[in-house]
């Protein structure tokens, strides 16, 4: 896992994160504001040709160290 640090955002905004993967990677309810959901996003109309994702967000269990 990767030190949190500021990471860069397709629209050009710095949020502090991680990147795992190769993607910005947020915990639950730590993600910018502006962000939406792949299902969110296709319910607007905003996902026409399946664009690849610009970040993520990772749900820990708590107590069993799995994601």
């Amino acid at each position: 896992m990767s030190a949190v640090a500021l990471v860069e955002l397709s629209d050009g905004r710095r949020e502090f994160g991680r990147i795992e993967d190769g993607l910005p990677t947020f915990s639950f309810r730590n993600a910018p504001a502006g962000l939406a959901t792949v299902r969110q996003l296709r319910a607007m109309g905003l996902r026409p040709n399946g664009q690849d994702p610009v970040a993520q967000v990772k749900w820990w269990r708590k107590g069993c160290g799995v994601q």
